[in-house]
């Protein structure tokens, strides 16, 4: 529920750019109720009262090296960030690809 809320509030009415990471789950990007649209969506109310604009949502996935449980070691995860940032600033390399 509360990524759920966070994730309204970021697509909706964020009034600063923004960056986000998650562990890459296919549910993040797929559901709309998270991060499968393409752009934010503020209300007319919030983009007149609070400036609140419609960017849009730029999506890479980033290999790293996990080892947040410390029980098997590291092991190789793609990392999913999200962000507001204008697309041109966020390369598509051998670091950070596009989702499939």
């Amino acid at each position: 529920m509360l990524h759920m809320q966070l994730a309204g509030y970021l697509r909706t009415k964020a009034q600063f750019r923004w960056l986000l990471s998650y562990d890459n789950n296919p549910m993040l990007t797929e559901s709309t109720w998270l991060y499968a649209h393409t752009r934010m969506a503020p209300s007319r109310v919030d983009r007149e009262m609070l400036g609140v604009r419609s960017w849009p949502l730029t999506k890479r996935l980033v290999k790293t090296r996990y080892s947040a449980s410390g029980k098997t070691g590291k092991r190789d995860a793609d990392e999913l960030l999200i962000t507001t940032l204008p697309p041109s600033t966020v390369p598509v390399d051998h670091q950070l690809r596009e989702l499939p």
